[in-house]
């Protein structure tokens, strides 16, 4: 054979093998790649290699399940499930797919199914060690507890020795108040597993509880020796050294971090949270601003520095500190320029100024179109504004491209219900808990839906079960008792009440609801006996004060009503409501002169508040009424109505501006206009007493006697204080 022919006859054959085997080797190949890419943890890229091989081979039943394993990395447990369940699908005997179906379906708390895919596993593999723990995993979910235990405890008698089974026999253990049993079985996963960090962690939190302290520093101590790197150990035991009073060593171990490296940006932020975590918030706030000195183009500190500013009501400093940020880069679709208007959008919708929110926020979207956290806040102004329609449209747009966002589908609800389509916020609910069954904020709103439906049977099944598997969340025992209550069962609402208390003694919740039901049942000395409970834990609550005060006024007890007020408005002389409830306190004592005083007070607090910040709707908006009933100067009623209108205009809905600039009207004389604007804000808010008093006065003025005598019952059958409920019962008698 010609030897040119017979090297082109090899050359053909080495070409037609490769062409047979290419697709294998291609998929072989992206697959690796993929894996190299997991490991190193760069999991989005990792995840386009596995879909290149899925591409290839379509029933690569192994690259599914590193999919699975992918999506489990970023967060997304459904995007997890769905892969690995293909894997599954593709290869009933994948093994390792079937105990990462167990444990997503024990997470998703359906224990039946993962004892199917845990039952799968040991079939293939009996002797499966993950598989084995994942059945006392199992059984523990099943509230077989002792049953559990001594298969555990089996497991290790076998010589299985990996540390999730002494961390889930000690959990059992601890679950049953044996901290002494759980604490030995991690020091035996301790000596099994020398350099596994969870285990020691989970101990040390056991000897902290039994108040070893110096046990638990030694143990966090060893860790800082087995990753001397991470930074996390040391702050841990910076934490048991600031909680048993030894704050300057601690202080001390968090000087030496950021010394170890003053340009790190993680340690500073790091450092000042946890400053931040023990409410040191000066001392946080100077060392984020050391940190500035350091790294003066940092955008990561300031971001912090000013969350640090919202979170501590000094939104002023946070938008100057914010602004420092715009300065640092011209380009307007940088992601830091882009977080910081985002930032900026909403200090200024928190304070209710939707000019300046809505500005940043069509910046952000011009530059960046699918910016969620854009498209939320605008949602979030459009509600601000009663425009449900286009809110509905932001935020399906924020859910549909990230359906684990909880936030979004509370909100996508809201906006249903203001558009009025109450069944339609039962299924957006209802459809946000199809991807996450156990939020606790879906959960507790879809109760209230039922509640508003009056179908307290439903109602109570979910809150029941919820405080079943959550025993101690005092705000869904709470509205428990809340439903009992609104459903007559005193004894019952009672009794939860009684139970939040007994459960979380440090919240003022359950004094505050047992108050209410006290006060309810005409019990007016209980009820402030609850709420002086109340105040001691939560001193700063407004409302707490203010119900106290409420309380105390009813039965007489003007003088200790008065004090409260006059130290709370000591404390904060900026306090306008202070002011406004002293006045009232003062006028239900009949003592004219100080009630004016304090009136005087109040307008002067409230002038300063709407200087500063004249987009604060609801400030402006008392400022507005203080004026029309208080006001003492010439003038002082037309700037009430100037006010009042402003606020309107800013929220046209809003029921208790509606009632403001109303009663401006009445006032003012302009009976008609007044009644336009009472009738529209007693149709949205129809209980509340002080908008009743005023539709009743406006209606006596027309000469709608019965009409008025409806609302001035509905409003004096209230047993609150308010501003002309003394007008009001003269005008009642006329009657």
């Amino acid at each position: 054979m010609d030897r040119l022919l017979r090297y082109a006859i090899v050359i053909m054959a080495v070409a037609l093998v490769a062409a047979c085997g290419g697709p294998e080797e291609k998929k072989a190949k992206f697959f690796s790649k993929g894996k190299a890419l997991y490991e190193k943890g760069d999991y989005v890229k990792a995840g386009l290699e596995f879909k290149n091989a899925i591409q290839i081979d379509p029933k690569y039943a192994e690259a599914y399940y590193m999919l699975g394993m992918v999506e489990l990395k970023k967060g997304n447990p459904k995007g997890a499930f769905g892969n690995y369940n293909k894997s599954v699908e593709l290869d009933p005997k994948n093994i390792n797919a079937q105990i990462q179906l167990a444990g997503l379906f024990l997470m998703g708390r359906e224990p039946g199914r993962a004892r199917e895919a845990v039952e799968a596993v040991l079939k293939v593999d009996p002797k499966n060690e993950d598989a084995l723990i994942l059945k006392g995993a199992v059984m523990l979910a099943r509230k077989e507890t002792e049953a559990a235990q001594l298969f555990l405890q089996g497991l290790l008698g076998q010589g299985i020795k990996k540390p999730d089974l002494y961390m889930l026999l000690a959990s059992s253990l601890l679950y049953n108040g044996d901290l002494k049993s759980a604490g030995a079985i991690l020091q035996s996963g301790i000596e099994a597993n020398p350099k596994v960090v969870q285990i020691y962690l989970l101990l040390a939190d056991i000897y902290v509880k039994e108040k070893r302290i110096d046990d638990a520093t030694s143990l966090v101590q060893k860790l800082t020796e087995i990753e001397p790197d991470n930074i996390r150990h040391k702050l841990t035991l910076a934490g048991l050294y600031w909680d048993t009073g030894t704050r300057e060593k601690a202080s001390e171990l968090l000087r030496g971090l950021v010394a170890a490296d003053t340009k790190s940006e993680e340690r500073r932020l790091q450092v000042a949270g946890f400053y931040i975590s023990r409410g040191q918030m000066k001392t946080a706030e100077e060392e984020l601003k050391a940190g500035l000195g350091e790294s003066p183009k940092s955008f990561r500190l300031r971001f912090a520095l000013s969350d640090l500013y919202v979170n501590t009501g000094m939104a002023d400093q946070a938008v100057a500190i914010l602004k420092e940020c715009l300065a640092l880069e011209k380009d307007p679709a940088k992601p830091d320029i882009i977080q910081a208007k985002n930032s900026l959008a909403q200090i200024h919708l928190a304070r209710r100024d939707l000019g300046d929110a809505q500005k940043y926020v069509d910046e952000v979207i011009k530059e960046s179109p699918k910016n969620l956290d854009a498209h939320f806040t605008r949602g979030n102004i459009l509600l601000a504004r009663n425009e449900a329609a286009p809110a509905i449209a932001e935020f399906r747009t924020v859910v549909t491209e990230r359906p684990q966002f909880i936030p979004g589908h509370l909100r996508l609800a809201e906006a249903h219900l203001m558009n009025k389509e109450p069944n339609m916020v039962l299924d957006v609910l209802q459809n946000g808990l199809k991807i996450n069954p156990r939020s606790r904020d879906l959960q507790l709103a879809v109760a209230k839906v039922y509640i508003a439906q009056k179908d307290a049977v439903r109602a109570e099944s979910i809150l029941r079960k919820f405080v079943e598997e959550n025993p101690d969340d005092p705000e869904a025992r709470a509205e428990l008792g809340d439903l009992y209550l609104a459903t007559k069962d005193v004894k019952r609402a009672e009794a939860e009440y009684a139970e939040v208390k007994r459960r979380s003694p440090k919240s003022m919740l359950g004094y505050a609801r047992l108050s209410g039901l006290y006060l309810n049942r005409n019990q007016p000395d209980k009820a402030e006996a609850e709420l002086e409970q109340a105040l001691k834990l939560d001193p700063q609550s407004s409302q707490l004060v203010y119900s106290l005060v409420q309380i105390r006024v009813r039965q007489k007890k003007f003088a200790p009503a008065v004090a409260l007020l006059e130290k709370r408005a000591g404390q904060n002389p900026a306090d306008a409501q202070a002011y406004t409830m002293l006045g009232q306190v003062h006028l239900a004592q009949k003592n004219a002169a100080k009630a004016d005083e304090a009136f005087q007070k109040a307008i002067r607090a409230y002038e300063k508040i709407v200087e500063k910040q004249p987009n604060l709707w609801a400030a402006t908006n008392d400022l507005a009424y203080l004026l029309s009933e208080y006001g003492n100067k010439s003038g002082d009623i037309d700037r009430a109505m100037i006010l009042a209108q402003k606020v309107l205009a800013a929220a046209p809905e809003e029921a208790s501006f509606l009632d403001t600039l109303g009663w401006v009207h009445y006032k003012k004389g302009d009976n008609a206009k007044a009644l336009e604007m009472l009738v529209k804000a007693q149709a949205k808010t129809p209980e509340a007493p002080i908008i009743n008093s005023h539709l009743g006065m406006a209606l006596y003025k027309a000469g709608k006697t019965e009409e008025a005598r409806k609302h001035l019952e509905k409003a004096l059958r209230s047993p609150g204080e308010y501003p002309g409920r003394e007008e009001a019962q003269r005008t009642l008698q006329k009657i």
